[in-house]
């Protein structure tokens, strides 16, 4: 029974170690990648039955097979959709792949996501929903176009530190 229980879970990608005999526990060793593979496998078994389900019900009550509606379970990598993010945006700040590329990765139609854009730039939203002004966006000070280090009266020596640095820059 055990025999037949561990290559069950370990076709599933889940083994049991087990160093001594001895031991009271066993540890588990998942194979997250195969475990995944499995779900899919069973999500699409369990769609085509549903899909069958619904072509039989209504043949027998006289309604053509058009109307049998297209059945999709859930991906399980969608768990992984951390995982999806996180490559989306190392592709497209690291290596500079283009917006199609990297929306796919997350599931967004790029062509949607334009016209959507395009839709709330022509009603004006950009202008309205600017972010708020933080120390990352904004220098704090009241003129917007003063940039850089305020004048330190206190040390003359780094506003000629300054000055000197951006007249070689």
């Amino acid at each position: 029974m055990n025999l037949y229980r561990n290559k069950v879970l370990s076709s599933l990608g889940v083994a049991f170690l087990a160093s001594d005999k001895s031991q009271t526990a066993s540890t588990a060793n998942i194979n997250l990648s195969q475990l995944l593979k499995c779900i899919n496998g069973i999500s699409e078994q369990t769609a085509r039955a549903i899909e069958h389900y619904y072509r039989i019900v209504l043949e027998t009550n006289g309604i053509g097979a058009e109307y049998v509606p297209t059945v999709t379970v859930v991906d399980s990598e969608l768990l992984e959709m951390d995982m999806r993010m996180e490559l989306a945006r190392l592709l497209y700040t690291t290596f500079g792949v283009s917006r199609e590329t990297t929306f796919g990765m997350v599931g967004v139609d790029l062509e949607d996501e334009r016209v959507k854009r395009e839709k709330e730039d022509s009603d004006g939203l950009n202008s309205i929903f600017v972010p708020y002004p933080t120390s990352y966006n904004t220098s704090g000070s009241a003129d917007e176009t003063t940039v850089g280090r305020p004048a330190d009266s206190d040390d003359p020596d780094k506003q000629n530190y300054d000055e000197t640095y951006n007249q070689t820059r």
